[in-house]
């Protein structure tokens, strides 16, 4: 993630020394070395509300460089709210004009020539690289109080609402689940370098998390922790990630991360817990799941230590907060080691150097037994008390859990699972994952009394289908008649169409039947695209950044009536999805609207479509001149997103329409 930068500095000359040149000859010459834009106070100055916004970006800069070289008010004032409230990433530099105050005089400085600033340069680079890289308290304040707590970053930035509410709008959408990751991460991309990005990474990656993608929420939570690497919510959530994708060792690394930091609280270090549980419960799960023979498995499973080891730290995380969670899994893991070791007794009693120790270890299982479902049942109904009107959906699988451990009656085991199934407020993941729980028992012929009926009550979820295959397209429009410099003439359409219509056929060739095409519908190749794919029977989807007849008048009309009466058609049988009501941007966009047009985020907002599935699942086709300048979501930026995220290019046009 680039750092955003603050600087403090004098503005113009004073006495003599012309602080705008140790700008744009010094810090701004070491910022662009690291592609660090966000970068000084000159737009706060242009702004309503000069200190709330010089607060804001002081205190959520990843970087502070301030220029002590004259005793100047604001520049003191500044610097002190700084290392009063940030413990690090602070560089001084000055020339020497004034002489340094006494409560500065120990600190560290960078100092430069008055008369020629650049002379410094690479020093400059270095420190900013160094302090970056570095863990070192640069604040007095924090170096002098070593036990002073520091502030969270978010604490001093909101989330605009509008910016959350759009957020909000996504997730409960009518939807499918693509489109939403899709639409999130659009969202992703707009903040970067916000001082508020963090805040709303947070929002979206747990809305992708709630979604139950793993691979879009990863990589938010991901950028997150890229700037927060002891970030709490962030390793919580990534452990989790990293367990639905397989990678324990990742898992486990982020759960200690957790462990070992400072903030926590009895409810993270019980979540941390339990995540550790559940990976020692998959190195379990692994060592013989694939075993064919019931005894076998019987075997290994009940002298495995790792089942043990899940026990106890499940147990141990539900002692921390009594949330039901730890405590439901502590309950079923004494479950299964009871009655295994009853059944396998020999390789219980081998699992251990001596008899004794092997009946020693079975008496907390017979206390969890006794104790944890009287106290289980307490603790769903204090989370329910809690959240309420909310619904505790996993409250209540518990309580069916609970009655599906504890009880002896197949019909109420039926019942109550069964309820829960027909419930509309139960996704497919919570049912997955309700069945996946008891297929544990049926694998291991446990509690045979009530498993059918579980299984019976839980149906197998449809397979999901296999991924579709992605064709993005983006491109150049055919130039309107008269346009003094031709770039895509409408003479060389018929050569487009052709070799549009060929990548088309090789992709069906090399990915079969499930195809999805995904682009605007701009006179030339994105109408040609679709076109293309309505006559090989290929579902396509029209992103149009403006309502049709807004974007019409901007990006197909002037290219004449027939493209004009094409575009019309194409919506009759593609109905799009809009992007923007206007060309503003959203109000939460403010400070980017120099910077970012409404085709921009539309390209992008098409990029992430395509993204969803990642980019060995997608093909961008690119109608591109090869020309570099239409800045981020431009066909160049396009491009190179799709090749660093792994999808294939095909590029049209290329010494046919296009000279490179």
């Amino acid at each position: 993630m680039i750092p955003r930068t603050f600087i403090i500095r004098p503005f113009g000359e004073k006495r003599g020394f012309d602080f705008e040149r140790v700008e744009t000859d010094l810090i701004g010459p070491a910022l662009d070395a690291f592609g660090i834009e966000d970068r000084t106070t000159l737009d706060i100055l242009r702004s309503g509300n000069i200190r709330v916004d010089m607060f804001h970006r002081l205190l959520t800069a990843d970087l502070v460089i301030a220029d002590l070289s004259i005793h100047n008010a604001n520049v003191f004032y500044e610097l002190g709210i700084r290392h009063a409230l940030r413990r690090q990433h602070t560089i001084l530099i000055r020339c020497p004009a004034d002489p340094i105050p006494f409560d500065l005089f120990t600190d560290r400085y960078l100092q430069y020539d008055c008369a020629d600033p650049a002379a410094v340069l690479e020093t400059l680079k270095k420190s900013i690289r160094q302090t970056l890289e570095s863990g070192v308290v640069d604040s007095p304040v924090f170096n002098l109080l070593p036990n002073l707590k520091e502030p969270d970053a978010e604490a001093f930035i909101t989330v605009p609402r509008g910016f959350a509410e759009a957020v909000s709008r996504v997730y409960d959408s009518k939807d499918d689940v693509e489109t939403k990751i899709a639409d999130l991460a659009l969202f992703g991309s707009d903040i970067r370098t916000l001082p508020w990005e963090t805040g709303g990474l947070r929002l979206i990656g747990r809305k992708q998390f709630k979604l139950d993608k793993g691979a879009a929420a990863r990589v938010t939570w991901e950028r997150i922790r890229e700037d927060h690497e002891d970030d709490v919510e962030a390793n919580l959530t990534l452990s989790t990630i990293y367990q639905r994708l397989g990678e324990i060792s990742a898992s486990e690394q982020t759960v200690e991360r957790v462990m070992n930091a400072k903030n926590t609280t009895l409810r993270d270090r019980s979540e941390a817990l339990a995540l550790r549980a559940r990976n020692a419960k998959s190195r379990w799960l692994a060592q013989w799941r694939d075993i064919a023979d019931l005894t076998d498995r019987a075997r290994i499973a009940v002298a495995s230590a790792a089942l043990m080891q899940s026990h106890t730290s499940y147990f141990d995380g539900y002692m921390l907060d009594l949330h039901y969670y730890p405590g439901i899994n502590a309950l079923a893991t004494a479950v299964i080691i009871s009655e295994l070791a009853k059944r396998e007794e020999g390789a219980w009693q081998n699992a251990f150097d001596e008899d004794d120790d092997a009946t020693t270890a079975l008496v907390p299982m017979k206390q969890c037994l006794s104790e944890l479902p009287a106290a289980i049942r307490m603790s769903v109904e204090s989370v329910r008390r809690a959240s309420a009107p909310k619904r505790d959906i996993w409250g209540e699988i518990t309580l069916a859990d609970l009655t599906y451990l504890t009880g002896t009656s197949p019909d109420r085991v039926k019942a109550q699972y069964g309820r829960l199934v027909k419930d509309q407020h139960i996704s497919r993941f919570e049912i997955r994952a309700m069945r996946a729980q008891i297929e544990i028992f049926a694998s291991l012929d446990l509690l045979p009394d009530r498993t059918p009926a579980a299984l019976e009550a839980l149906p197998i979820q449809d397979e999901e289908k296999p991924q579709p295959h992605i064709l993005v397209f983006t491109g150049h429009r055919v130039d309107a008649p008269g346009r003094k410099e031709a770039r895509f003439p409408q003479e060389k359409v018929e050569v487009a169409k052709a070799e549009i219509e060929r990548a088309l056929d090789h992709e069906m060739a090399e990915h079969g039947a499930f195809l999805i095409g995904i682009a605007g519908a701009a006179s030339g190749g994105d109408i040609l695209f679709h076109e293309a794919c309505i006559a090989r029977a290929i579902p396509s989807i029209v992103y149009l950044a403006l309502p049709a007849e807004s974007f019409a008048r901007e990006s197909v009309n002037d290219s004449g009536d027939d493209w004009t009466m094409r575009f019309y058609a194409l919506l009759k049988t593609r109905p799009p999805r809009v992007l923007q009501e206007t060309q503003e941007i959203p109000t939460w966009l403010a400070t980017k609207r120099e910077k970012l047009t409404v085709w921009q985020r539309n390209n992008l907002w098409i990029l992430h479509r395509g993204l969803v599935h990642g980019g060995a699942n997608m093909t961008l086709l690119a109608l591109w001149n090869g020309k570099a300048g239409d800045g981020p979501g431009g066909t160049e930026d396009m491009v190179s997103q799709a090749r660093s995220s792994g999808a294939r290019v095909v590029l049209i046009g290329k010494d046919t329409i296009f000279l490179w």
